[in-house]
Order: structure tokens, then C-alpha cells, then sequence
């Protein structure tokens, strides 16, 4: 059996690099190649243990690779790499939950859109090279190596052999174990698919070098079976080669925020024109700040248009503004200033009686005054209240999505 590699292992940690937006560190993958369609290449390779976190000795991960609007590539590690249904244990994942609400649905248009957003999953572990026609310098050298599918099902094969195999009496070995395992013979063939150079691996055991493992720690750089050696000697020379920490380097890491940010952004259009899930888009990044008004799934071009058509809700309160300078026009009150005749009370003092009450009758003219209530229509900046149609903001209230499905 053989498996396509189905992108450029070499440049993939450097590519990962710069999207996680960690330091660069030197690419030091062993990764074999061939030049053109129909060559072949063999290598001979033995799985090694990671000496200081022998638990983790293999590596693996789910991720998404998507462009987004600037035409970059963004790679976002997914959550799904911790599930565990053997002991129904799920991790939420946004990009997966849309690909699931895909998968459920009974539109054939809406099913389809699950090519959008292929997930890949990539296995990480140090290899010793015994045989490398490309460059015989490595020979000897472990070194970190992202393996194919194929190669890790091989893993898996010998680790939990079929009950077929059982019988006919193989027995379940640890495919890193230094004194029972095996060496790897990998068949590398060009084939152009979609007219792309891309690779064939063939996995096969390997038993010319015998079960147990050897290093070039003899007098002379001389091959020895590791029972032959000295314990301390081997394990400063793993020491020596093995200078990446698996998990931290080639393992799931939280997105950045600006990842995370151009995935929910990338899923919008993914999900556009499909109701019942585009609404969902902005209630699985609950912790990413909500736009004030925006358009869940609207693309890219109308998207743009939008944001005009917002502007023009500012103008609204310019219509109660005129109609403020309207009331301006009060100081028409200014006749008021008129009631300065009211000095004229003074005259009043000849009536008293009557005079006490047209004295109230010129406070009434102050109430005129109260026209400054106009002002009160300011108060119509209570459409203000009307940006408070980011009610759309409501839909945080779908965070309470349930954890991912089977």
C-alpha cells in the first residue's frame, strides 16, 4: 500500500512558523525527495525513541490550511487533535463544527461545501538514517522527520497487530524499541497529480540490519548492536542529536489572536447563504471582540458596500440636529427680552390686585424659556439607542454550543 504526501513536508514547519507567528528555528526535517515523475528513491530508516519524553516519541496533529483575503496562507491547529472517543472525550473545534453541520445537512448544495475546508493530520518522530543514496552524510544522524500517513499506520500495525496476524504467531512490538523492533525501508516514487510533483511511499520492514538497534559509537565510528555499547555513551549521543523537543516545536499550539481572527473571517464565507449556520460563525470565537455591525455572511463584496450603508445611520441624527438650529429660531424668546415691560410692573403697584397676577403671567413667558426642553430633543441622540441594533451582538448568546459530535 502507499499513500500521497499532499504538500511539501520540508517547508511545512517554517510555513507553520510564521502563521503561529513563533520564532523561527533552523528546518531541521529529514526529508527525502525525488526530483521528477516516475524516479524512485530507497531509504532505510529505524524509529527512535525521544529520550527525554519517551511518551512522546510520536508527535501528531489535526490542522486546517486556508488563504485568506491577501492571498496568504494561514495554517490553524485544530482542537480535534485531543479527541479520544475511546473514552468519549471531545475537543470543540469551529472549523470542524461547521465542516459537521455540513455533513448533517440533507442539501446536497450545503453537504458539498465540506471540500472547503479539508482537514489534514500530520505525525512527527526522530528517525536514524541507515541508507540515503541523496546524501550519505546523513547516515547516522537522528533526526526529526514528518512521516507519511502510511508510515504511521505501518506504526500502528506493529503495535496492534490484526487477529489474523496474531495468529499466525506476530507478536505486538513497540516500533521504537531498541532491541525488538525493526528498521524501515521506504520506496519513494514521483507521480504528478493535478500537475504537481507529488510523492508515493511504499512501507516495508527492513531486517537486513537485524532487530537490534546500532550506532557508529565503536572504536573507529565502527556500527555496534546497542547491547554491545555503553549505556552512558548512547545516551549522551542521543543527547547530542536530538535537539528539538517534539511537542513544543512540531505539536498543537493555541492560534494567535490575528489566526484565530482570519479563520472566523474565512468560515463567514465559508458558511455564507447556508441559514441555520451562518448565524452560528461569530458565537464559536466568544472571546474574539465582536464587530458593532457586521454581516455575518455576506462576501467579501457587499461586505465592503455595507460599511457605506452604516455611515449614512449616522446621518439620521444630523435630521434632529437641523431641527435643533430650528429651535434657535426660540430666540424668537429674544421677544421675550419684550418682557422687560414687564419693568411696567412698576406701574402695576397702582392696581396691586391685578397687577400680583400679571406678575405670573410673566413667569409663564419664562416657561417660554423652557423651550430650552427643545434641547431635551438632543435628547433624540437617543437614536444613538438605535446603534444598539448591534443587537445583532446577540447572538454571543448562541456561545453555548455543545461540544463537538461524533
Amino acid at each position: 500500500m502507499s499513500e500521497l504526501s499532499i504538500f511539501n513536508v520540508g517547508e511545512h514547519a517554517d510555513r507553520l512558523n510564521q502563521a503561529f507567528q513563533r520564532p523561527s528555528y533552523s528546518n531541521n526535517l529529514f526529508d527525502p525527495r525525488v526530483e521528477k515523475a516516475g524516479e524512485s528513491k530507497i531509504v532505510i530508516l529505524r524509529p527512535m525513541p525521544y529520550i527525554f519524553d519517551v511518551a512522546h516519541s510520536i508527535v501528531g496533529k489535526n490542522f486546517y490550511v486556508f488563504k485568506d483575503l491577501n492571498g496568504n496562507y494561514v495554517y490553524y491547529d485544530s482542537r480535534t487533535t485531543f479527541n479520544d472517543p475511546a473514552n468519549n472525550h471531545w475537543e470543540f473545534c469551529p472549523v470542524g463544527q461547521a465542516w459537521n453541520l455540513f455533513n448533517k445537512s440533507t442539501d446536497p448544495a450545503v453537504k458539498a461545501r465540506q471540500k472547503l475546508i479539508p482537514r489534514r493530520t500530520q505525525n512527527y518522530c526522530y528517525v536514524q538514517i541507515l541508507k540515503y543514496p541523496s546524501d550519505e552524510k546523513l547516515i547516522g544522524r537522528i533526526m526529526p522527520m514528518a512521516i507519511p500517513m502510511e508510515m504511521k499506520k505501518f506504526f500502528d500495525a506493529m503495535a496492534c497487530p490484526s487477529e489474523d496476524d496474531i495468529k499466525l504467531g506476530t507478536q505486538p512490538v513497540n516500533p521504537f524499541d531498541l532491541f525488538n523492533a525493526c528498521p524501515i525501508k521506504l520506496t519513494i516514487t514521483g507521480k504528478i497529480v493535478n500537475n504537481t510533483l507529488m510523492r508515493d511511499w511504499k512501507v516495508e520492514k527492513y531486517l537486513d540490519f537485524g532487530k537490534e538497534a546500532i550506532f557508529p559509537l565503536g572504536a573507529g565510528n565502527a556500527w555496534l548492536p546497542i547491547s554491545q555499547l555503553d549505556k552512558t555513551a548512547v545516551e549522551n549521543h542521543f543527547k547530542e542529536q536530538q535537539t528539538e523537543n517534539l511537542v513544543e516545536v512540531y505539536g498543537y499550539h493555541q492560534p494567535s489572536v490575528e489566526v484565530e481572527d482570519a479563520v472566523r473571517t474565512w468560515l463567514r464565507g465559508v458558511c455564507y447563504g447556508v441559514p441555520g449556520i451562518q448565524e452560528q460563525v461569530d458565537s464559536w470565537f466568544p472571546h474574539l471582540p465582536q464587530p458593532a455591525a457586521h454581516a455575518v455572511a455576506q462576501p467579501a463584496a457587499q461586505a465592503v458596500t455595507q460599511p457605506a450603508q452604516a455611515p449614512a445611520q449616522p446621518q439620521a441624527p444630523a435630521n434632529p440636529a437641523p431641527e435643533a438650529p430650528a429651535q434657535p429660531a426660540a430666540p424668537a424668546a429674544p421677544q421675550a427680552p419684550a418682557m422687560p415691560q414687564t419693568p411696567q410692573a412698576p406701574a402695576q403697584p397702582e392696581a396691586p390686585a391685578p397687577a400680583a397676577p400679571a406678575a405670573p403671567i410673566a413667569p409663564q413667558a419664562p416657561a417660554a424659556p423652557v423651550m430650552p426642553q427643545a434641547p431635551v430633543a438632543p435628547a433624540a441622540p437617543a437614536q444613538p439607542a438605535a446603534p444598539a441594533a448591534p443587537q445583532a451582538p446577540a447572538q454571543p448568546g448562541q456561545i453555548g454550543i455543545e461540544n463537538l459530535p461524533v
